[in-house]
């Protein structure tokens, strides 16, 4: 039986189209990755459960050890007597255990106002001492990990803070919040010591530097809420030689933060934020 003729052209056309649709790759979109070390940054170093915790100490900083690349943050207070201890809170009620207060130190008074002697003596919930600056910066040089120390009442010395860190080896840098009329403290001078400097900003903060002057400061990076971070905003900062640390970041918020152009995160438990996964960009 002949074949038709228009039946002929359509099998002529399919065999024809056949080797060039089977050839065709096919496209895939990219899979998701796990989130690196080296975008995370550690809040006080990790956070633990309230009744346990040993935020802020050297114990802390080993633990982020074992994500590779992870930064610790971290924060310094200047003491009555001029020593530098690592603490966040202003007051010692959250955090220490009670029973290990000396005398005449009670738990709701001001960080800055203790000595050294007395504070030597204080002891986390977690049962940990409080650090002192130079022994966090001896730790992170001992464990390979960066430090970003943020300032909460200046420093006493800085061009010897950047003399001893150079000695130790470790990578650190110090960042600060700029108070209602943009003042920065300390952080000018730590930064001509020769230390790399970030800035603390927020939409809810009186001073609001646009990014010319972000960029006089000489700082390297700046943190900032998820919610404030835009790609416009991290592209211009970042023509600048700045780059932008999304603070207060959880499992639903990171994917937007680096979506928007944020360099690193800050999570409260590094190693837990390992298992997140990363959406490779649209294409």
């Amino acid at each position: 039986m002949a074949t038709h003729p228009r039946r002929a052209l359509v099998r002529h056309l399919v065999l024809a189209v056949l080797p060039l649709v089977v050839a065709a790759p096919l496209i895939v979109a990219p899979p998701a990755s796990a989130l690196d070390g080296s975008v995370l940054i550690g809040h006080r170093c990790r956070t633990y459960d309230a009744a346990v915790t040993n935020e802020d100490t050297v114990a802390a900083l080993a633990d982020v050890a074992a994500v590779p690349g992870a930064t610790c943050e971290v924060d310094v207070w200047r003491l009555a007597d001029n020593h530098h201890i690592i603490w966040h809170d202003d007051t010692w009620e959250r955090v220490a255990d009670p029973a290990t207060l000396p005398e005449g130190v009670l738990p709701t008074d001001r960080v800055a106002d203790a000595t050294w002697d007395q504070v030597s003596q204080i002891r986390t919930l977690g049962g940990e001492p409080v650090a002192t600056l130079r022994g966090i910066v001896n730790a992170s040089a001992r464990y390979g990990v960066p430090l970003m120390v943020e300032l909460r009442n200046g420093v006493a010395d800085p061009q010897g803070i950047a003399d001893y860190v150079a000695e130790s080896g470790a990578s650190v840098s110090f960042y600060k919040q700029p108070s209602s009329t943009c003042d920065l403290g300390d952080l000018p001078a730590l930064h001509d010591a020769g230390l790399p400097i970030g800035l603390k900003l927020s939409d809810t903060i009186a001073c609001q530097p646009t990014n010319d002057e972000v960029a006089a400061t000489g700082a390297s990076y700046v943190t900032q809420a998820p919610a404030s971070i835009t790609p416009d905003y991290t592209a211009d900062l970042a023509a600048r030689g700045i780059a932008v640390y999304a603070r207060w970041v959880t499992e639903s918020t990171y994917q937007a933060a680096f979506d928007n152009g944020a360099a690193k995160v800050m999570v409260d438990r590094p190693a837990d934020a390992l298992a997140w996964e990363l959406a490779p960009p649209a294409q």
